[in-house]
């Protein structure tokens, strides 16, 4: 298992969470399930289903130069969200 530390940039807020997974694709997944609203600024049912579609279109880019750090970006609803995650070893 690997720790992957979410660092989610959305409306005024970074929220960070850790999750600990075989690989970054299933990382990604008990990430989105492990999301709060209530613990969100201005996050909606309709923004929470929006966001869980284009995870489940787009593949986490590997930042140039670095290792076991990725970035997703999407605009949902008109708002720009930034995903990083890096992996560590538990």
């Amino acid at each position: 298992m690997k720790k992957y530390t979410f660092l989610f940039e959305f409306k005024k807020g970074t929220y960070v969470k850790q999750v600990l997974s075989a690989d970054i694709r299933n990382a990604i997944i008990e990430w989105f399930h492990s999301l709060n609203s209530e613990e969100m600024s201005g996050m909606t049912d309709d923004i929470k289903n929006t966001l869980k579609i284009e995870l489940d279109q787009e593949e986490p880019i590997l930042i140039d130069g670095m290792d076991n750090v990725w970035c997703m970006f999407f605009k949902i609803n008109k708002l720009s969200c930034l995903l990083n995650v890096v992996e560590s070893n538990v």
